[in-house]
């Protein structure tokens, strides 16, 4: 009697399974690929030995379109002043700016390293972006899409080049190239990272440039006659105006405005970029140029290690980028980087999945309820003969 029950919980149990996998399925539908359009996968280009598609290129495009307008007015494009030089700017914003993934895949294949093998990773970075991010609506990430003039395909494409980038990495720490040797790392701060401490006023308004940079004037000629730049804080972003960092880490003007100081010194009121909610603004500095000690960087190894691999990796990045050049195809090169058109709507292919899906599902279920019953069934009593 207790192997028969112990059966029949089994049988239960594979029943409940099966309806339970295919209750997964259909949540899990939030983050199935979404179908990719034939302009989408359109090759306008090569870098090295890859490949670009349209929706990256139009991505960097539209990106790069929108940040020159909300730094220099959307007006750039029709004033005949500045229409050639910003046209220029941004053809070379994309151009240059189409080489970074490729970078990363040109060094990984050389450690045999490949992007095709990262399915799995892809789609666990997808679940948990639909899950935390979006809340598994998948709507709500085909807007973000929209928005955005991403494509699905290409968050994936990209989601699979930071997880090579990570593993990248893990190699060369393996071969050498780069050490977590703990006194290899410091003598390796010591001698190429500087320390500062900086204010930025940043213009959040085009009516505050003037306003800021009298101010940072005023500020700076305090700290040179004594004050102590910490009381400046609540005039910048930073919650500590202090900075440790080597070169391809900051602003290219602040790293030379940095370097360019003795320890002690402070520089005069500079112009430069930073980040303000995500977009980029002029902001007006001034940099004080404090000790690196030995003490300073064990106290604050953890972070330094960081930026020290961070710096060794963008350094061998930055080196495969010089290398690559992307090469537009001769559709590209006839193509006014103007005319490019946002997404107007993502397409979806979900009510195939759910018409397919529940069928198939409604028939799992049947199928495994009725294995259940044979399984299950009871044997005829016999029937008695006459007597």
């Amino acid at each position: 009697m207790k192997l028969v029950l112990m059966n029949r919980a089994k049988r239960a149990t594979a029943l409940l399974l099966a309806v339970l996998l295919f209750s997964v399925s259909l949540v899990s539908c939030a983050s199935r690929a979404l179908p990719t359009t034939k302009e989408d996968l359109r090759v306008v280009g090569t870098v090295g030995e890859f490949e670009i598609l349209y929706e990256e290129f139009r991505f960097l495009v539209l990106t790069y379109k929108k940040q020159l307008e909300d730094l220099h007015g959307a007006d750039i494009w029709t004033n005949e002043d500045t229409a050639a030089e910003y046209r220029r700017e941004l053809k070379n914003l994309v151009y240059e700016d189409l080489t970074a993934n490729y970078a990363v895949l040109t060094l990984a294949a050389k450690e045999g390293l490949s992007v095709d093998s990262y399915d799995k990773a892809v789609q666990e970075y997808m679940d948990k972006t639909l899950r935390d991010d979006f809340g598994n609506d998948r709507g709500s990430y085909k807007d973000f899409l929209r928005e955005m003039n991403l494509t699905d395909h290409y968050v994936r494409f990209t989601a699979a080049v930071d997880a090579i980038y990570e593993d990248l990495y893990f190699k060369y720490l393996e071969n050498g190239r780069v050490t977590d040797d703990r006194e290899e790392v410091k003598q390796y701060i010591l001698q190429n990272f500087v320390r500062v401490a900086s204010i930025a006023l940043v213009n959040k308004t085009d009516e505050e440039y003037e306003i800021n940079k009298e101010k940072a004037l005023q500020y700076r000629d305090e700290v040179v006659n004594g004050a102590d730049i910490n009381n400046y804080v609540k005039y910048t972003l930073d919650i500590s105006p202090e900075h440790c960092f080597t070169y391809g880490q900051m602003d290219e003007v602040y790293e030379e405005e940095a370097y360019k100081l003795n320890v002690g010194d402070i520089s005069e009121v500079f112009y430069g970029n930073a980040d303000y909610l995500g977009d980029t603004r002029g902001a007006w500095y001034f940099i004080e140029r404090l000790p690196l000690t030995e003490s300073y960087v064990e106290q604050n190894y953890a972070d330094l290690f960081d930026s020290y691999t961070s710096a060794l990796m963008n350094g061998y990045l930055k080196e495969a980028r010089a290398s690559l050049t992307f090469v537009p195809n001769e559709e590209c090169k006839e193509m006014d980087l103007l005319s490019v058109e946002p997404i107007e709507s993502v397409k979806d292919n979900t009510w195939m999945f759910y018409t397919f899906g529940i069928a198939g599902g409604v028939l799992v279920i049947v199928g495994a309820v009725v294995v259940f019953k044979v399984l299950n069934r009871k044997p005829k009593a016999k029937r008695q003969k006459d007597s």
